[in-house]
């Protein structure tokens, strides 16, 4: 068992004892030590949460050893979960490959729906062959994991009603299921999406921070889903608490470079962390500043001049957000008016809220001609 031996090895590497092990995980001391001795086959998502502890830079390695040599039906349904999950794809297909002719018919069926799910058919044909595949189905697991796919499937061709919509009565299925890896992801999974989505579609701030301390407190989050709450958790607070906005937006850029996603720590830190600093009227320096932002920055000062010459370098004039800026440049309530719809058919009532305040703005200025 080379996982065994793997784990040992980081122990004695970071000095870890059993007992820390114990302590950090809530796992008892006889199953830890029956773990790290490797005589038994322990559950997935045991092995999962001491090794997560053990080499939290470098787990994947011994949890991909590990998922090759599962044979118990809830670990081999977690190895196929964590494999896609944590865009493992050479593990995947080694999955695959072992489960696709197994004297266990449901574990040829599990490899079977992984296979499809991770196909390259396109948005429309999946959601399709999902739906016939359903009924068809022995495994209450596949029938749920088949259904949250079809979720995340609207949620990417930007139908994100319908993912809300299905998504709410995937959440309770999830629930039903027996405690498990596959369970805790798929439902890190499905939250860290549902409350983006919520979040844009309707702004219930509630909600999504439900959603996201699930995401948040799990030991088994991916580091992808982490650095998306954490961003979607700073979204939630950008009208209403600064600092705590701030706070969870560097928690995404740091969490993003963790995960290698160094696209998005810049597009966090060029444009929603200016953005924020925009909106509270700060002055900041503008070296590494989208143009969009530095559009904001010029508009909040008057600065037509400026704001005129940034406008060159916009590609995008249909924005938003852009349009916003423009219109606010050029005290034009009408197109205020306009840049709000912009917003609506795009399925961001969130953030439209940037155009409401923008109005009373203008609104004062036509009232005092003073700018407050």
């Amino acid at each position: 068992m080379m996982y065994v031996e793997a784990l040992n090895e980081a122990m004695a590497a970071e000095n870890i004892k059993q007992v820390d092990i114990v302590n950090n995980t809530g796992l008892k001391k006889a199953h830890v030590s029956k773990i790290v001795a490797g005589s038994i086959e322990p559950g997935f998502a045991h092995l999962f949460a001491v090794v997560r502890y053990v080499n939290p830079f470098g787990y994947t390695s011994i949890m991909d050893e590990f998922s090759l040599q599962v044979t118990k039906r809830d670990s081999v349904i977690s190895a196929f979960e964590y494999a896609t999950y944590f865009n493992r794809g050479d593990l995947l297909t080694k999955l695959i490959d072992k489960f696709s002719d197994h004297k266990k018919k449901e574990y040829e069926e599990f490899a079977y729906v992984y296979r499809l799910i991770n196909s390259d058919l396109g948005v429309d044909e999946l959601i399709e062959e999902c739906r016939e595949l359903y009924g068809k189905l022995k495994s209450e697991e596949m029938r749920v994991k088949l259904f949250a796919v079809e979720s995340l499937l609207y949620y990417k061709s930007n139908d994100v009603n319908t993912m809300l919509r299905i998504s709410e009565r995937l959440k309770s299925k999830i629930e039903k299921l027996n405690d498990s890896f596959f369970k805790d992801a798929l439902l890190s999974k499905v939250n860290a999406v549902y409350a983006s989505g919520l979040l844009y579609n309707e702004g219930d701030v509630e909600t999504v921070r439900e959603c996201i301390s699930q995401v948040l407190t799990s030991p088994v989050s991916s580091e992808e889903s982490t650095a998306a709450t954490y961003h979607t958790l700073g979204h939630s607070y950008i009208f209403s608490d600064f600092d705590k906005a701030l706070e969870n937006l560097r928690y995404a850029v740091s969490s993003y470079e963790r995960n290698g996603n160094y696209l998005m720590a810049r597009e966090v830190t060029t444009n929603d962390i200016p953005f924020l600093m925009n909106l509270n009227d700060l002055t900041f320096g503008l070296e590494d500043v989208c143009a969009e932002e530095r559009l904001h920055y010029y508009v909040n000062r008057g600065d037509v001049t400026r704001a005129k010459e940034v406008l060159r370098e916009i590609k995008d004039m249909d924005c938003p957000y852009v349009k916003t800026y423009v219109a606010a440049l050029e005290n034009d309530v009408p197109s205020l008016l306009k840049a709000h719809l912009s917003f609506v058919k795009r399925g961001n009532l969130f953030f439209a809220r940037i155009v409401e305040k923008a109005v009373e703005k203008q609104q004062k200025i036509i009232e005092t001609g003073i700018a407050k």
